[in-house]
């Protein structure tokens, strides 16, 4: 075999995983700058008898996760069972969804079950009887940074997560910081704090400001037209933290275009840009919410979502399909929360304070014990 030969294999091969990962899950949990973050994920599936992984996170550093709100559309024909595992549970969770001709998934807020997950997680679909076809899938990726009392509920002990969390501490650091957790005896007594509901709309309590963005938007041309929402990124004011909370989009009026009905329908994305990361979420347009059923012209349920940004971000829409455009008038949405940036961001984030605040931030960190908490996972 000449070397010309090998390289070609090499091409063909390095196409179709590359061509393989990007069909799957798209979240990246190791890029997670601000947790906690919530992110979507959104995804139209053709599924086989055989199976195979429809998403798989692995790699993602000082990170936990919890996979939830896992929800599938019906099948047509033939049941569709979805499993998910992590290295903490194995096989985690079992789904089924019931095949059921012309009914299809009006996506609220998800079915609620959770899966944690320390180093790895995964999730795998089958079809029982024959091959289906635009499958819906949708669910959220939880990213929490390490702090002592998570790790607790995810089978690490107290002493050893925090040599996890920061090794360079010195003894009575660990001393203090241990002695003020108490967290095995709180745990036995039933005192450990429990997370909020990032998803609930009483989150919004915490705002300044609620804005939305909802546009009707021009015609997206096959092979790339692409549009951003608002015109253009959003810029965070300085001092403040964003929340983007909810992503919406007419996908009824998606899928009637995209080759009149027919499909592909997986083709058609958002991409959520932030801060300086691009692309960082995608979600397959076709799949959002009212996916397949009900008439065009409305966005009114949307995924939500909990996605802090310091800087800068934006919404923007994609055509890959060759073939049909996205008609013009296409509704889009997007909602966000402002509010001020604390001394807890800063340390939870890592980002540095301006010259100015310093003094005063050292001596509330203090008077707080700000760091200590942060530690602990009481902030």
């Amino acid at each position: 075999m000449t070397l010309l030969q090998l390289y070609n294999i090499f091409k063909l091969r390095f196409y179709i995983t590359f061509l393989y990962i990007t069909l799957m899950s798209f979240v990246k949990p190791g890029y997670a700058q601000c947790p906690v973050e919530i992110l979507p994920e959104v995804q139209v599936d053709n599924v086989t008898v055989a199976g195979a992984e429809i998403a798989s996170y692995s790699n993602y550093g000082k990170r936990l996760l919890e996979i939830r709100n896992l929800v599938s559309s019906r099948p047509a024909a033939n049941p569709i069972e979805t499993a998910i595992a992590t290295d903490i549970n194995g096989e985690a969770q079992r789904l089924y969804s019931a095949a059921q001709t012309s009914v299809r998934l009006d996506y609220l807020e998800g079915a609620g079950n959770k899966s944690m997950a320390r180093d790895y997680a995964t999730i795998t679909q089958r079809s029982i009887g024959g091959n289906e076809a635009n499958i819906i899938n949708r669910w959220h990726v939880v990213v929490r940074n390490y702090n002592l009392l998570d790790l607790y509920r995810w089978g690490v002990k107290p002493e050893n997560a925090l040599t996890m969390i920061e090794p360079r501490l010195t003894d009575a650091d660990r001393t203090r910081i241990l002695d003020a957790s108490n967290i095995v005896e709180r745990g036995i007594v039933g005192g450990l704090s429990t997370h909020q509901d990032l998803l609930s709309p009483a989150v919004e309590e915490q705002f300044e400001t609620i804005k939305e963005i909802d546009r009707q938007i021009p015609a997206l041309p096959a092979a790339g037209g692409s549009h951003i929402l608002g015109g253009q990124g959003i810029s965070v004011p300085p001092g403040y933290v964003a929340v983007v909370l909810e992503f919406a989009v007419d996908s009824q009026q998606v899928v009637l275009n995209l080759a009149a009905g027919a499909g592909p329908f997986n083709c058609c994305f958002l991409y959520f840009s932030k801060d300086d990361l691009e692309n960082y979420v995608r979600m397959d347009a076709a799949g959002m919410p009212n996916g397949m059923s009900g008439a065009a012209g409305a966005n009114d349920f949307g995924i939500r979502c909990y996605i802090p940004a310091t800087q800068k971000f934006q919404l923007q829409i994609v055509n890959n399909h060759t073939i049909s455009p996205v008609a013009a008038n296409l509704r889009v949405r997007m909602r966000y929360g402002l509010r001020k940036m604390t001394l807890v961001d800063h340390e939870k984030w890592g980002i540095p304070y301006a010259t100015n605040d310093q003094a005063a931030a050292v001596a509330l960190l203090e008077k707080y014990k700000i760091k200590d908490n942060v530690y602990i996972g009481e902030l």
